[in-house]
Order: structure tokens, then C-alpha cells, then sequence
């Protein structure tokens, strides 16, 4: 799935907010006059109201207005107005697909607004060139217990990356471990037609795929099925012609920098002691695509044709993540209400349990300001609003201010700045989970009640629109998943959280165009696994000894 799309999804449907917009402007006023910027009262609004301007960039299709709203005037305006005392309006508005380049061009023209959300690579930017406003009396002050609360513990990481000398610098937007969980997609109807459990093991998994691809799981009488779903063409940096879970089972960690054996750090895909993982990985890929596990044209599916094979109901098995059965599966639910797909773990091989390679936390996107405007510890009281309307169970409303159910509006992208619980889903399963065991739903706040209300409809009715919900949250779902890694002490973590050197910038497309050639070579069997040799001596020569020395030396630096 690609960013943008993840983004709308994971806000949502999750209470999250994801989409890079910007806020600009300044107190003009009092600027000219050099006056004291005012301050918010005891109640955290100012009084008279300030105004500030931003930009955005819109989503077609999954927010629109009613009533005759605008973008300039809706619930979130006027509430903005109503309990902070803060005026916003928009200098531009574009389409998400054109945000960031409209978003390099002023940040390339020093024309910046006053509040942004910015990627971490501008943020770096930025910060670099004394552009952004020192926010740690703001978050100190004014911060809400809820809005700190995502600033230390498990997600001291994300506080990490907007800090400099121990001054904080902007509000990050991300995910955690518990919402970033991996898993295999199977299709479980095809599992009961055949009589077969849901794989734990290695072994059991492949027996599925010989099943899957030869003994008619769809009962049709043709030999039109195979195992796994699978593009190559247009591989992204972190596919890797198969996305990462399927590395994992045999102990490759692809985009992660992990610790050897003596305490530094190596890539965990191509590093010395890494890369006999990938290694099996290739050699796996190769024998179940001469098995006919794989579709033998697939190095010239694109994304449409991926999702066109597994729509048709031609595949069985997908390498996926949490968010599969919002997009693609979803619409083969639509298309064949009597499909189903099962997400499993990651399997054990020769009875070792597969571990799973994330991040502790994951930052996309950092809330800034800029270092002109005079009224920095706006963006802490807005976000702490955003929070509660969004997030905060104890007083979200959700059905308003995110996703309004009855038509599946999701009035949160008319608003720029958004913020989000990093661990919202996780903590959504621990609820609604229980709940479906019990059928006591009165712990459950507004969001939960409706994934929980959509996930028994699923359960007791059939109703498709609820399937989403059910192989998110119940023990049937994915998120269960993030519950067995973790109990089980399974997460590999990524060690490394900065930003790409600029070496790394510069010579990773090289690297990634030698992979994939002798990937397509290996799997599709024009040539032999010492195609994986040759690749490695390339990967030696030209990358491995500046980037480790940049990553432990940062590693040594950070302590």
C-alpha cells in the first residue's frame, strides 16, 4: 500500500491523523507594533482570538462538506474559534498528490507559514537553518498529561527525534510497535474447503501454498489458483520484491539496522551476519515460483494488477500488514462476500519462532512552527483539543470530529495539524477483543463502540462492512498478532532512528537498482543464486563500509 493511501486509512478509520498540511500566518497587529504577543487565559483560549493562516492539501473523496460548510467554516473552525480563541484560514489549498512539491517550493522560497506539518527530512532542514520555534516551555506549560503522555515511555523515541541539546522543537506524528504489526494474509474459506488448519509452521505454510496452487481450493473444477500474491514491477524502497515479512521467517530484517554479534550495528539485510537470511529468503522465492506458488508473469505486475489477481480471487496468500483488509481485501470482500482472509504469524522454522522486524516507533511527520510567529504554544493547546475530540477515550467525539458513521465522512482531513495516539489500534483490540467475549460493551468509548458494533455485525450477521473491523480487532485479527510477538519477546527492533546520511541518500537507488536486477534473475530463474554473491561483493564495494561507520558512529554519539 502505498503512503498516501496508509495515511488515509490508518486516520480514518483509526482516530488518526496523518495527512502533511501546514498552518501560516502571524499575530500582524501585534507584530507591527512590537507588542507582547497575548497569551491564552486560564481556560486555555485567547481572548481576543488570534488568527493564523495555513495551507492544505485535500484528499478526494473521503471528506466532503455539508450545509453548506467550507473549508473556511466547518465544526472544526468554529469549535477552533469557539474554545481556543484561535482563527485559522487557508493561503492555498492543493491536492494531497501535489503537497509536497507545493510544500518544497515555499520552504525552497522562504516564504513559510506559521505552523506546519513537514516531513522529518525538512524538519531537518529547517531546524538546521534556525527556522523553528523552541517549543519546551509550550509542551511543558501547556500540554495536556494526554499529549505528554506521547513523549516518554514507549515513545520516548518520538520525543528523541524533534530534540536537539534538550530543547524540543516540533510535535511528532507517528506510530508505534503495537500499530506497525506484519502478519500473512491467508484466505481462510480456501483453508476450510480443503480441510487444512491455519499454518504455525514453516512446513505446514508450504503445504498450503502446494494446495493453494494445485488442488483447487475454489472448487471450480480449474486450474486458475495459485499461492502467493506478488508485483514486481515499480518496487519501493522498502518492497524489496516482497514485502518485509516474508524476510523475517528466515532471519533477514530488510531496512532495519540491528546488532551483531558484537554489540554494533549491521544492516539487517545485508550485513555479514544478516545476509545468509536474505540469501535463503532468494533461494525460497525461487523454488515456489518454479513450483507454481507464484504467478509466472509477476514481474510485470504493477499495483493494479496485483490487486486485480487478488480481487478475481486467483491468489491466496499475501505478505501484508495491518492494513490489508482495509484496502485491497475489502475489496474482494466486496466483490465475493463468501471470501475470507485469515492473518497468521510470521511461521516457526525447524521449531524456531519467527521474529518480527519494526521500529520501537515510527515518525512520519513533525508539527512545527515557525520561529517568526508569536504565538508558539498555539499548536500545543490545538493539538491537546485535536487529541480529545480525536483520540482521548475519556473524551473523544469521534462520530463528529473524525469519521461520522453514517456515510463514512471523515471530517478530520478538513483539518490541518493532526496528531494521533501512536498505539490507538492496540489498545482499540485490548478492549473490543474483550468485549466480544463478554458482550459487556460499557467500557468502550465512541470509536471502540463503533469498530466493536461493526465487528459483531460481521460476527452474527454477515454484514461485510464490519469484516474490516473484525480482522483488525477481535482475536480473529490482526492485532492479535502484536499481543502474541510481543508476549512471546518476538520484536526485532530497528536500532538506528536518524535520518538517511546523505551518502546513504545518494547511493541507495544504486543499490536498489542491483538488487532488484539480480532479484528478478534468481526468482524467475534466468540464473542461479550466486547471482546473490556477486550482488553482495557490489554491495561491499560500494556502500558497506561508509554507511556502518555513519551508523555506529551516530550509535556510539547517541549512547
Amino acid at each position: 500500500m502505498n503512503r498516501t493511501l496508509k495515511r488515509v486509512i490508518l486516520a480514518g478509520l483509526c482516530g488518526m491523523g496523518m495527512l502533511s498540511l501546514a498552518f501560516g500566518g502571524a499575530q500582524k497587529d501585534a507584530a507591527a507594533k512590537g507588542t507582547t504577543a497575548a497569551l491564552p487565559n486560564a481556560a486555555g483560549k485567547y481572548d481576543p482570538a488570534i488568527e493564523v493562516t495555513s495551507v492544505l492539501g485535500i484528499t478526494d473523496n473521503s471528506q466532503w462538506f455539508k450545509d453548506g460548510d467550507t473549508f473556511e467554516n466547518n465544526i472544526y473552525t468554529r469549535r477552533w474559534l469557539k474554545d481556543l480563541g484561535v482563527k485559522y484560514r487557508f493561503l492555498w489549498t492543493v491536492p494531497a498528490s501535489q503537497l509536497e512539491e507545493k510544500m518544497n517550493i515555499m520552504i525552497a522560497s522562504d516564504d513559510l507559514p506559521d505552523m506546519m506539518n513537514i516531513s522529518r527530512t525538512n524538519f531537518e532542514k529547517l531546524l538546521k537553518a534556525g527556522k523553528l520555534a523552541d517549543l519546551t516551555d509550550a509542551v511543558e506549560k501547556y500540554g495536556s498529561p494526554y499529549l505528554k503522555s506521547f513523549l516518554t515511555g514507549d515513545f520516548a523515541g518520538m520525543r528523541d527525534t524533534v530534540t536537539r541539546n534538550g530543547r524540543i522543537y516540533g510535535l511528532p506524528n507517528g506510530m508505534s510497535y503495537h500499530d506497525m504489526t506484519q502478519g500473512i494474509w491467508i484466505r481462510a474459506d480456501w483453508l476450510k474447503a480443503l480441510g487444512l488448519p491455519a499454518p504455525k509452521t514453516l512446513v505446514e505454510l508450504e503445504a498450503v501454498m502446494d494446495a493453494f496452487t494445485n488442488k483447487d481450493p475454489d472448487k471450480n473444477g480449474k486450474k486458475d489458483t495459485y499461492a502467493i500474491a506478488l508485483k514486481g514491477a515499480d518496487l519501493d524502497s522498502t518492497t524489496w520484491g516482497i514485502r518485509r515479512v516474508f524476510f523475517h521467517t528466515f532471519g533477514s530484517f530488510p531496512g532495519y539496522w540491528l546488532k551483531d554479534s558484537k554489540g554494533a550495528l549491521q544492516d539487517g539485510m545485508f550485513g555479514p551476519e544478516f545476509r545468509e537470511g536474505t540469501k535463503t529468503s532468494l533461494k525460497k522465492l525461487a523454488e515456489y515460483y518454479s513450483k507454481g506458488y507464484i504467478h509466472k508473469d509477476f514481474g510485470l505486475f504493477d499495483e493494479n494488477k496485483l490487486r486485480e489477481e487478488i480481487i478475481s480471487g486467483r491468489a491466496g496468500i499475501i505478505f501484508g500488514d495491518t492494513w490489508d483488509p482495509w484496502g485491497t481485501l475489502m475489496l474482494h470482500k466486496d466483490a465475493d462476500p463468501s471470501a475470507d482472509w485469515l492473518p497468521v504469524a510470521i511461521p516457526t522454522v525447524a521449531g524456531k519462532p519467527g521474529k518480527m522486524g519494526s521500529r520501537a516507533v515510527d515518525v512520519w511527520e513533525v508539527n512545527v512552527v515557525n520561529s517568526k510567529f508569536r504565538n508558539p504554544e498555539a499548536l500545543v493547546i490545538m493539538s491537546n483539543l485535536f487529541h480529545d475530540l480525536n483520540n482521548n477515550p475519556k473524551t473523544m467525539e469521534f462520530n463528529t470530529y473524525n469519521t461520522q458513521p453514517a456515510d463514512n465522512n471523515q471530517m478530520f482531513l478538513a483539518y490541518p495539524l493532526r496528531v494521533y495516539n501512536p498505539k490507538f489500534n492496540f489498545e482499540a483490540y485490548g478492549f473490543i477483543s474483550e468485549a466480544m467475549k463478554t458482550g459487556d460493551t460499557k467500557n468502550l468509548c465512541e470509536a471502540f463502540k463503533s469498530f466493536y458494533d461493526q465487528a459483531k455485525a460481521y460476527e452474527e450477521k454477515g454484514d461485510k462492512a464490519g469484516w474490516p473491523s473484525y480482522r483488525t480487532y477481535t482475536e480473529g485479527g490482526i492485532m492479535a498478532l502484536t499481543k502474541y510477538y510481543n508476549d512471546n519477546k518476538l520484536f526485532q527492533f530497528d536500532e538506528y532512528t536518524a535520518e538517511p546520511t546523505q551518502f546513504m541518500i545518494e547511493n541507495n537507488p544504486t543499490i536498489k537498482k542491483l538488487y532488484d536486477e539480480m532479484f528478478f534473475k534468481v526468482v524467475m530463474g534466468s540464473s542461479n543464486i550466486s547471482e546473490f554473491d556477486n550482488f553482495i561483493a557490489q554491495y561491499d564495494r560500494i556502500y558497506l563500509a561508509t554507511s556502518s561507520k555513519e551508523v555506529n558512529d551516530w550509535y556510539k554519539a547517541k549512547k
